[in-house]
């Protein structure tokens, strides 16, 4: 009768723990609920509301793209490998997938570059060699694609 008692004793300790660690998982994941506002909190109430400056509740705008005013999320990637290197441009390869012929496929890309284009793993563009593989972060101006970012990886 003791072996059973120890038994159930057991059986409950490890539902507890079972259902505990269960609560506790729960608790950090957030709710399937539909998203609320953030509370604000009050002020405290020894401060006075006249007391908080109007800069510190103002927006942040967005970081702009040194070159074009852009945002940074404007940005497109490409990674590839240089072709062709001139004085201001540079044509990079970049393999893809075609979905419609199954099969991989190389787009070239020719990127303008100017004084702002930051330059990363060689002293200036004139360095790249054909072969290189490059890390580019590119916007598009009209129909030119306007380098911001080439990295030698």
């Amino acid at each position: 009768m003791k072996s059973k008692w120890i038994m159930v004793v057991f059986l409950l300790l490890v539902l507890a723990v079972s259902m505990n660690a269960y609560a506790a998982d729960n608790a950090t994941q957030p709710a399937a609920a539909a998203p609320t506002a953030p509370a604000v909190k009050a002020a405290p109430a020894a401060v006075a509301p006249a007391a908080v400056a109007p800069a510190a509740v103002a927006p942040v705008a967005a970081e702009d793209d040194a070159y074009t005013g852009a945002a940074e999320d404007d940005r497109i990637y490409v990674f590839g490998e240089v072709t062709n290197v001139a004085a201001n441009a540079v044509t990079v390869a970049e393999k893809e997938y075609d979905a419609e012929t199954d099969q991989e496929k190389t787009v070239e890309y020719v990127f303008t570059t100017n004084e702002k284009t930051e330059i990363d793993g060689k002293a200036s563009l004139a360095e790249f060699v054909k072969g290189d593989d490059v890390y580019v972060e590119y916007v598009k101006e009209g129909d030119k694609n306007i380098a911001v970012y080439v990295s030698l990886e």
